[in-house]
């Protein structure tokens, strides 16, 4: 038989662009609009509250799919791109979800490509029974990276950033570091970042930018596979 559950939370205004939201399960904090619609940088907005939801969400109901699916978790990291759409009447919707979580299951005597099936299987019903995934409007894409930790020795987590729009310069350079990460046959989580804000943090003067493991190592310019090898050799090294 069905039931209902309700949950609360209280707003008030500030004055100008802020807020303050009071959750029904104890946390308050203050809110704003994001800096592109008269909004405050450094603040908790309705868009980042959105995609937190869903994110928090998927990833609950992944450890309590691991639970069923008896997956040795060792580490999970998700990183959710919310797809904003504005129309031309300033209507707007989150068109898509695009998440990219990084998982390290540990799969002791077990065949490796059968936990890996089981992770698979674990996601797929994470999203089935997100009560946030299934609330929305939005695609939902879930595109894992799943590392399979067996009795051998595990090579250090490389961190790789594509800085760019997301021009052919920066998908050469994706392409250079994927290729590297394969002929090192190492785990890596390459990621793009597209946002202008975090770009400038790494002080970087022109596009497109390689960083591994947050030092950035190329800067306005496609380097070949043998640099990004080499890069990625020396970073592992340092990690191990």
């Amino acid at each position: 038989m069905s039931r209902t559950t309700v949950y609360h939370t209280t707003v008030s205004w500030k004055g100008e662009h802020w807020g303050h939201i009071r959750m029904g399960n104890g946390p308050e904090m203050d809110f704003s609009a994001p800096p592109d619609a008269q909004g405050h940088a450094g603040v908790l907005t309705p868009e980042d509250a959105f995609v937190a939801a869903a994110n928090t969400c998927i990833m609950m109901m992944f450890i309590w799919a691991t639970e069923r699916f008896k997956l040795d978790l060792v580490s999970y990291e998700c990183r959710v791109e919310g797809t904003k759409l504005i129309e031309l009447d300033r209507t707007e919707i989150f068109t898509q979800l695009r998440f990219l979580p990084v998982i390290h299951i540990r799969a002791g005597d077990e065949d490796p490509k059968a936990v890996e099936d089981r992770a698979r299987r674990a996601l797929k019903s994470a999203q089935k029974y997100s009560l946030v995934a299934n609330s929305v409007k939005s695609e939902i894409l879930i595109e894992p990276t799943i590392t399979i930790e067996t009795e051998k020795e595990v090579l250090p987590m490389i961190t790789v950033k594509v800085l760019g729009s997301g021009c052919a310069n920066c998908k050469a350079v994706e392409a250079a570091a994927r290729e590297a990460v394969a002929s090192l046959s190492m785990q890596a989580n390459i990621i793009k970042v597209q946002d202008y804000n975090e770009i400038m943090q790494y002080r970087i003067l022109a596009t497109p930018g390689l960083v591994i493991n947050e030092k950035l190592v190329c800067a306005g310019r496609v380097p070949n596979v043998a640099e990004v090898t080499t890069w990625l050799a020396d970073a592992a090294m340092q990690e191990s």
